[in-house]
């Protein structure tokens, strides 16, 4: 169970990989925070937490929640637990998605709709559902009263340079966070120069560019209720997201989960308070 004066931080999709990976950093970090750690299966989020709760190193709470993307009810019911567990969140990180185009090299292969569907389902139309069910318990955050000096002055329209340094009271504003990819990069998808011109899962990074206009429509929109909202980009990473399993991607160069848990933790701390409506990766920011 939190404290009252615990930084109550939400994370999607928590059970394993990257959202794991953030869960850990920040349970580890300071005893400031209590993870809700989401997953589809409840006893695979409940593991999870006994996991974190072991650490040798633990000094946060955690406690699981059975959230699944593709069940409104599920998702109703959970925010509904957590208002009557916590009263509030003060960070929302959407970090549960689903990769299907292997599914488009299978035999017989699925139908490129059929994967579309599938995929902009969860990324798009389940990250959209969670964040409006979720939204009344965040705007309810401790923070909420001292947030709106953090974000009365529009983000600065500049991609291409940042700042880890934390803003004057950095942690005194919710938080709201989109993991998305450098896949959804237009820029950088349509240049022949760039890494991933030739990258093929096009239903999986055709649904983070829609979530990227998503995240930049709730950073518009919430700015002026002192929320804070980025995209996040947390680089291709050792975990099961694509089906290949973690051991495959390594071996394409895949670096180890923590890293992009590191990215979400730095904004969920404060240290990319400069960055707030863009697409953040642990470098700097990505193009549009």
């Amino acid at each position: 169970m939190a404290k009252s004066d615990q930084t109550i931080v939400l994370i999607t999709g928590a059970n394993q990989g990257l959202g794991f990976a953030a869960a850990k950093i920040l349970v580890e970090l300071s005893a400031d925070y209590h993870v809700i750690v989401c997953s589809r299966n409840l006893s695979r989020g409940e593991e999870a937490v006994s996991k974190l709760r072991s650490l040798p190193g633990a000094k946060g709470t955690c406690s699981a929640l059975h959230l699944d993307l593709l069940d409104e009810s599920n998702i109703v019911k959970a925010a509904d637990e957590v208002s009557k567990t916590f009263g509030r969140i003060d960070v929302l990180v959407n970090n549960a998605g689903i990769n299907n185009d292997l599914q488009r090299l299978a035999n017989p292969p699925v139908p490129l709709l059929d994967v579309y569907r599938s995929t902009f389902e969860t990324n798009f139309f389940g990250t959209i559902n969670v964040t409006e069910k979720f939204l009344p318990l965040l705007k309810k955050s401790k923070f909420n009263s001292s947030a709106k000096s953090l974000s009365s002055e529009p983000s600065s329209t500049t991609t291409t340079t940042t700042t880890n340094a934390p803003r004057a009271e950095a942690h005194a504003a919710p938080r709201l966070v989109f993991v998305s990819t450098s896949l959804s990069s237009l820029t950088m998808a349509s240049d022949p120069a760039s890494p991933i011109y030739n990258v093929l899962p096009v239903c999986y990074k055709s649904s983070k560019s829609a979530l990227n206009m998503v995240m930049v429509e709730y950073e518009k929109s919430l700015r002026k209720e002192g929320i804070l909202v980025w995209g996040l980009d947390p680089g291709l990473c050792a975990t099961n997201l694509s089906g290949q399993g973690p051991d495959a991607l390594r071996a394409r160069g895949a670096q180890e989960p923590e890293i992009g848990g590191q990215t979400i933790v730095d904004v969920v701390v404060g240290k990319r308070d400069a960055d707030v409506g863009k697409l953040v990766w642990q470098d700097g920011v990505r193009p549009w």
